[in-house]
């Protein structure tokens, strides 16, 4: 049944369509040739013989290097509202970082990474008319996994023939029984049931589903929503005054939306493609006890934040928020620093001495019962026991042993999730200050310097991260660290948020900005994205309303509506000067529209960031000095040091992966740092040949001779200091990944494992203006694989 305006019922509403689910309009297996298919790119994709899924045909892509695609193009016509593009596919790449992205009309739909065997998937095209389908295999800047090769076989395009279209708005007033399958474009709303026996299609048009209760009546067909561009429209509400929203059988899409609960801005659960992740936030219904209910038992898989109106509430490191077994928030502050689990419950009624106490809410009989106290003075959550004997009946728990020694000023918390820290500590949310205990001392002496008899001057002190890479445990450890030193002045990251590319999370990142200290953000070429495809990337001015425009007020530096500033740290009369390498990036492909001209993580410097730089050297005061931070190291050439900070296995070149000329940047601070003048045209190389030229007309001679103190980087996952080779006063500083992920660490020289001290790689640097050094303590690991201690150094300027 396909009904074009809106369909209305007071009743239920029955369909049971027995027509075909799909009709087959195109299919291309690749026995003979490419067929219909075209290819392009820096090698082109091939049929083979000997490697298919089904018969031994499929089509490869083409033998790439690093930087450089394989396309494999289709181009067709479709008469019917929605279509079905099944394909197979088989991969062999670097995982998480050279993909087979399947785009569909400039949009990507999908992605695929790794080693995998033949795979089946699908995605839907909405509406009728022309439609390009593009498989392109990209490497990123460097390294290599499997074969470097990916396939595609059995591509075929079917339409989708649906028991129910709707293509406006249903509203039905009971019931709604669909025997097969389900297209609703607009709005659907249902005042009991929802039950299907095959899919229910849920578009990038909608604006809402109201039902009860949503469930699939068919094992085998799950009820599945779509949404294939991630658009943020797509939502799904309970009207039941009795339960929040049950759903049966339901499979989410890498790209899909899902909210329940709330109807506002901010989402009771929010379910989101790459990685799984479930957000809490303020209204999840009346009972504050529930979560996410799968056969009885608490279920989080993948990361969990929570927000106001359910405990624990993080407030950027400093306090916990907990729920009282009467259901009233705790309104106690306790010292702790981070997320110790899913859910804690405080005693109820507290006198002192008790065994006996009352949960809000029934846990699973097999939860781990961990206890924990606080005081609220400030003493930190302590673990008191672990797995001790005990009765549950109902929400009540008894402790049979041991006698738990209880104080009146404590409070005393049931945890009854998994602890998010190592149990090897004795303290689960202070265990990053345990593990780090021996940087307490020079952190706190690296925050003054000596003047003959004079010891107590401040030194400027920053918290400083890189490369993140979606690790939000890394950034609630800086903020943990940060908050234990009243002497560290603001922050520094230095970029690459995303784990991969410009389409994943970035906001973990948000507490690091609203701790009340600047912290200063830089763009990394993750963040900016990988390769040419624009669908997988951003632009200029996205990249600025995406990491630096929501968060200049927090940083509180000069900024002129562009991804590059600077900030005056005028108590220390330093001077620090953020550049955004990506700048002139944003060109199109002249022959496909759907792909930049130049691949995005390269360094293209613009005219416009070049001029003002000049500018910013020339009106900084005379008494202040310079540091310039970037995602990348300024240029190749570095004479590295022989110090304890310095990896000298690293592989060195290709690391500022620039089309620029190398040289812009030194020539220019050289200039400044000698009070002299520079003039003169600098090239585009490479795929930005066909650029104007930079041109530059410094004249720093009124002003004088500066004194700078360092570049600051990160990018390259391993920490390294020099000079910038063939030039005076230019050092350059690289610190290694914040993240402990495995597979980003490989090109460090440090062993990095979750729950223990080398789990951190945070730094705090400080810049002694008096005595010309720069001084890095490093939070978390510290012993390199040839066994050299990487604590604290301080380098000379």
């Amino acid at each position: 049944m396909k009904i074009k305006g809106n369909l209305v019922t007071e009743g239920s509403f029955f369909i049971n369509d027995l027509s075909p689910i799909s009709s087959l309009i195109f299919l291309e297996d690749f026995a003979t040739s490419l067929g219909d298919f075209t290819t392009s790119g820096d090698a082109v994709w091939t049929r083979v013989t000997n490697d298919g899924n089904g018969d031994l045909f499929s089509a490869r892509s083409g033998t790439i290097s690093n930087n450089q695609l394989s396309i494999l193009k289709l181009t067709k016509t479709t008469t019917q509202k929605t279509t079905i593009c099944s394909f197979d596919y088989k991969v062999s790449t670097e995982e998480n970082f050279d993909w087979l992205l399947v785009i569909l009309d400039g949009q990507l739909v999908n992605r695929f990474s790794g080693i995998s065997s033949w795979t089946s998937s699908k995605f839907y095209i909405d509406g009728a008319g022309s439609h390009e389908i593009k498989f392109i295999y990209f490497r990123d800047h460097a390294d290599s996994g499997g074969t470097n090769q990916c396939w595609i076989d059995n591509v075929s395009l079917r339409y989708q023939n649906a028991a129910l279209t709707v293509e406006g708005s249903a509203q039905i007033d009971d019931d709604l029984y669909i025997g097969k399958n389900a297209i609703v474009k607009n709005k659907l709303s249902v005042g009991g049931e929802i039950i299907t026996n095959g899919e229910f299609h849920l578009f990038n048009t909608i604006t809402e589903i109201r039902a009860a209760r949503i469930r699939s009546a068919s094992s085998a067909n799950a009820f599945t929503l779509y949404n294939q561009t991630g658009a943020s429209a797509g939502a799904l509400y309970s009207t039941s005054t009795n339960n929040i929203l049950e759903i049966f059988s339901i499979t989410t899409p890498e790209t899909l939306k899902l909210q329940l609960g709330n109807f506002g801005d901010v989402a009771s659960l929010e379910l989101r493609g790459g990685t799984a992740k479930a957000r809490i936030g303020e209204n999840l219904g009346s009972d504050a006890t529930k979560m996410l209910v799968v056969n009885g038992e608490t279920l989080i898989r993948g990361n969990v934040e929570m927000g106001a109106g359910f405990g624990p509430k993080q407030t950027g490191g400093l306090s916990t928020e907990f729920w009282k077994a009467d259901g009233s928030k705790d309104s106690n502050t306790y010292a702790t620093t981070s997320l110790i689990g899913s859910r804690v419950e405080e005693e109820k009624d507290f006198t002192g001495g008790e065994t006996t106490w009352v949960l809000a809410g029934t846990p699973s009989v097999l939860f781990p019962h961990n206890l924990y106290a606080g005081t609220t003075s400030g003493g930190g959550l302590i673990l008191l026991d672990q797995g001790v004997d005990y009765t549950l009946s109902g929400n009540t728990i008894t402790y049979l042993s041991p006698v738990l020694p209880i104080d009146p000023d404590e409070r005393h918390i049931i945890h009854y999730n998994n602890p998010t820290a190592p149990s090897g500590y004795t303290n689960p949310n202070g265990d990053v200050k345990l593990r780090n205990a021996n940087v307490y001392e020079p952190i706190n002496t690296s925050a003054y310097y000596k003047n003959g008899v004079i010891y107590d001057s401040r030194n400027l002190q920053l918290m400083v991260v890189t490369d993140l890479h979606g690790d939000s445990t890394a950034v609630q450890n800086a903020i943990t660290m940060m908050n234990e030193f009243s002497t560290i002045d603001g922050g520094l990251n230095m970029g690459d948020n995303c784990i991969n590319t410009w389409l994943d999370d970035f906001t973990f990142v948000d507490p690091l900005l609203s701790i009340g200290k600047p912290f200063l953000n830089v763009i990394g070429n993750h963040d900016e994205g990988l390769g040419y495809v624009v669908a997988d990337t951003g632009s200029t001015a996205a990249a600025y309303s995406r990491f630096i425009a929501p968060y200049e007020t927090a940083i509180g530096g000069t900024h002129a509506g562009k991804s590059y500033y600077y900030k005056d740290w005028t108590t220390y009369k330093i001077r620090m000067i953020v550049l955004y390498e990506y700048d002139d990036n944003d060109d199109l492909n002249t022959g496909d529209s759907s792909l930049y001209r130049v691949v995005k993580t390269t360094r293209v410097w613009s005219q416009a960031q070049i001029t003002w730089l000049i500018a910013t050297l020339n009106s900084t005061p005379t008494d202040y000095q310079v540091v310039i931070t970037m995602h990348q190291i300024v240029q190749d050439q570095i004479t590295w040091d022989s110090n304890n900070f310095t990896d000298i296995n690293h592989i060195v070149p290709g690391d500022s992966s620039t089309v620029s000329d190398p040289d812009l940047i030194p020539d220019i601070v050289n200039a400044w740092i000698n009070g002299t003048t520079l003039s003169g045209t600098y090239a585009f190389t490479g795929e930005a040949s066909y650029k104007t030229s930079i041109s530059v007309s410094a004249n720093f001679t009124a002003r004088g001779a500066g004194i700078f103190i360092c570049y600051m980087a990160g990018h390259a996952h391993t920490d390294i200091t020099g000079n910038v080779t063939g030039y005076t006063g230019q050092k350059q500083i690289v610190l290694t990944c914040a993240t402990s992920d495995a597979s980003r660490n490989k090109y460090g020289d440090l062993q990095r494992q979750v729950g223990q001290r080398s789990e951190d790689a945070i730094n705090v640097v400080s810049f002694d203006t008096w005595n010309r050094q720069i001084k890095i303590i490093r939070i978390g690991a510290q012993i390199t694989f040839d066994m050299r201690k990487r604590d604290f150094i301080a380098i000379d300027y």
